[in-house]
């Protein structure tokens, strides 16, 4: 069923509907306008002139979701002559503006009035990288030992010099005596007993 403005062949100008077609663009919503005998429901992705020097060049590159179709492929990749598009409704429904093969940066246009440009999915973070564990550095090698200086006193220094020069063991007199000993010991009566007599020999004498 025809619109009231359809009705009352109300028309947009070409600003006009340049203007809600972008709108439509900028905020990724569906439209909804009468193209050749019937209504068509589409994601608007870019408007443009395709071929420079026609004034009457402006078209829509969309993706039809439902309504009308002549050739009776409804949904899919359409180009809709901006002049011929009438009764033009910005709908509530949105979109995400990805779909096959659509590039915003190659959509074949000569010239480019406005375009979808999809929305950067958020990277994921990448996971922090572990910090590998530093070895302790190594401990230096021992440098030379260090001499500690003590100081002797004069009765520390006495006492080592003691005992590095012991006094010299004395001689013992190895002489033996020019005569034969009669009394080889010390005690009295042992010499009395020992004194030569008629009965008694010396000792170490020959016979």
């Amino acid at each position: 069923m025809p619109s009231l403005k359809k009705m009352l062949k109300i028309g947009f100008t070409r600003e006009e509907k340049r203007t809600a077609i972008c709108s439509a663009v900028r905020q990724l919503r569906a439209i909804e306008f009468y193209y050749h005998g019937g209504y068509r429901t589409v994601e608007p992705f870019a408007l443009g002139i395709v071929i420079p020097g026609d004034a009457d060049n402006e078209s829509l590159i969309c993706w039809q979701t439902g309504g009308f179709s002549e050739l009776r492929e409804v949904v899919g990749w359409k180009l809709y002559r901006e002049s011929e598009m009438e009764d033009i409704v910005i709908l509530k429904d949105d979109f995400t503006g990805e779909r096959p093969n659509y590039d915003p940066d190659n959509i074949g246009m000569w010239h480019v009035i406005c375009c979808v440009r999809p929305r950067r999915r958020a990277e994921p973070t990448p996971a922090p990288t572990p910090i590998p564990a530093v070895a302790p550095a190594p401990e230096p090698p021992p440098g030379p030992a260090q001499l500690t200086v003590r100081y002797l006193t004069h009765n520390e220094l006495m006492a080592r010099f003691r005992f590095a020069h012991p006094r010299p063991i004395p001689e013992l007199d190895t002489r033996l005596w020019p005569d034969p000993l009669i009394v080889p010991f010390s005690h009295p009566l042992e010499s009395a007993a020992l004194a030569p007599g008629p009965d008694r020999y010396l000792i170490g004498t020959p016979d």
